[in-house]
C-alpha cells in the first residue's frame, strides 16, 4: 500500500460568511422559538383555565377584596351596592347562567369612566360612568356586559393568560416568582387590568344585549352607553376614558344595535331611583 499525503485546498474548515451574521441567524432562530413557546404555553392557558372550578376563583380572589369592604359597608355605598346587586340579581334570569357562577357588584369611588370584570364574579362600576348614565337601561347593558365575561369564564381565561407569560418571562429573565406573586396576582397588579380580546368583548355585547332585551321587552337605551363611550372617545368628556379599551370600535357597536331586532313594542326608558343622584353624591 503506498501512502500519499494531499494537499488539502485553503479555506476547508471556514465559512464564507461573515461570523457576525452567523451570529445574527441564530439569534434571530432563538428568538421566534421562545414567542412561539409562550404563545402556544399561553394558548394553552387559555383554553385550560375555563375548566378551573369556579369556586376555586370566588376563593383565590376574597383576600384581595379586603381592603374594600369598609367602603363598600358605609354610607351611600351601602344603598349604591344594594341597588347594582339587586339589578345584577335580576337581569341574571336572563341570561344562561351556569350552576354555582354567582356575582357581587361593587361600587368604586373613582371618577374613571370604567366597568370591570375579575375572577370570581366580581364586578365593579365606578362613579365616573354611574354619574354620566343618563337612566337604568344604559347601567343594565353595561352591567350585563361585565356579567357575560364572568359567564364565559373571560376573566380566569385572561388571568391565564397573564400568569403563563409572566412566568414565561420571569423564567427568561430571572425574575424571581415572589416579584410574580406580589406585583401581578394582586389588587394592584394583573386583576382589575384584565385585558379581553375583541372576539370576546364582541360575544359579551351580544349576550348583554339579548339579556336587556328580555329583561325590559325592548333595547332602548342601550346605544346611549355607546354614545357615551363616543363622546369620550372624541374628547367630549375631560375624563379620559378607560372602559373598553380593547372592544370594537364604537360605531361597530352602535351598528350592532341598530341591526338587532327586537321583539315587542318599544317602550320608554326605565330612570334610576329617585335616591340615586343623592346617593352619588353622598358616596363621595
Amino acid at each position: 500500500m503506498e501512502y500519499k499525503n494531499p494537499q488539502l485546498p485553503e479555506g476547508i474548515n471556514t465559512s464564507t460568511e461573515h461570523p457576525f451574521r452567523e451570529f445574527l441567524t441564530l439569534l434571530v432562530g432563538v428568538i421566534v422559538l421562545v414567542l412561539v413557546a409562550g404563545l402556544v404555553l399561553a394558548m394553552a392557558a387559555d383554553r385550560l383555565a375555563k375548566y378551573i372550578p369556579f369556586e376555586f376563583e370566588a376563593r383565590f380572589v376574597e383576600p384581595m377584596l379586603a381592603d374594600g369592604k369598609g367602603a363598600d359597608a358605609a354610607g351611600a355605598h351601602v344603598e349604591i351596592n344594594r341597588y347594582l346587586n339587586t339589578l345584577a340579581a335580576e337581569l341574571s334570569e336572563h341570561m344562561e347562567v351556569p350552576e354555582g357562577i354567582h356575582f357581587t357588584v361593587h361600587y368604586g369611588d373613582t371618577d374613571d369612566v370604567n366597568a370591570s370584570a375579575w375572577i370570581g364574579g366580581q364586578i365593579r362600576l365606578e362613579r365616573g360612568l354611574l354619574r354620566r348614565l343618563k337612566h337604568e337601561n344604559a347601567l343594565s347593558m353595561v352591567l350585563a356586559h361585565e356579567m357575560a365575561h364572568v359567564v364565559e369564564r373571560h376573566p380566569i381565561r385572561s388571568l391565564g393568560r397573564g400568569l403563563v407569560i409572566m412566568a414565561f418571562l420571569s423564567t427568561l429573565t430571572g425574575v424571581g416568582t415572589d416579584w410574580v406573586g406580589s406585583n401581578v396576582v394582586s389588587s394592584a397588579g394583573i386583576l382589575p387590568n384584565l385585558k379581553f380580546s375583541r372576539d370576546q368583548e364582541t360575544e359579551a355585547d351580544r349576550i348583554a344585549l339579548a339579556a336587556v332585551d328580555s329583561y325590559y321587552g325592548h333595547i332602548n337605551g342601550a346605544a346611549d352607553l355607546f354614545r357615551l363611550f363616543k363622546d369620550a372617545e372624541g374628547g367630549v368628556l375631560r375624563t379620559p376614558l378607560t372602559v373598553f379599551r380593547t372592544h370594537p370600535m364604537t360605531d361597530e357597536r352602535l351598528q350592532m344595535i341598530e341591526n338587532y331586532h327586537s321583539e315587542g313594542a318599544p317602550a320608554p326608558v326605565t330612570p334610576f331611583p329617585t335616591g340615586m343622584a343623592r346617593w352619588l353624591r353622598q358616596a363621595r
